[in-house]
């Protein structure tokens, strides 16, 4: 599955990978509203989940690991590439 396919069935589940967007009131003038585009963030609840090098933060990390794979299972992906898609 090409990255760009993947990016379409997420969001097709809800789901936001890179960015994600709609129509929020204005920021600028509350009687209006805009379409907003906006990053994605990230899956863990902050960067030092991802950075610090402790034993539990590598047990935490492999566990999201197994956890994303698994939803990837979930939305029909089978478990090979699931596994696969693991490593990106």
């Amino acid at each position: 599955m090409e990255d760009q396919d993947l990016v379409a069935r997420f969001h097709t589940f809800g789901l936001d990978p890179l960015f994600n967007g709609g129509i929020e009131q204005d920021l600028m003038d509350s009687k209006n509203y805009k379409f907003y585009l906006m990053q994605a963030g990230i899956g863990l609840p902050d960067r030092d989940y991802y950075t610090t090098d402790d034993d539990r933060s590598k047990e935490i990390r492999a566990e999201y690991v197994k956890h994303v794979a698994k939803m990837f299972e979930l939305m029909g992906i089978d478990a090979k590439t699931a596994k696969k898609m693991q490593k990106l």
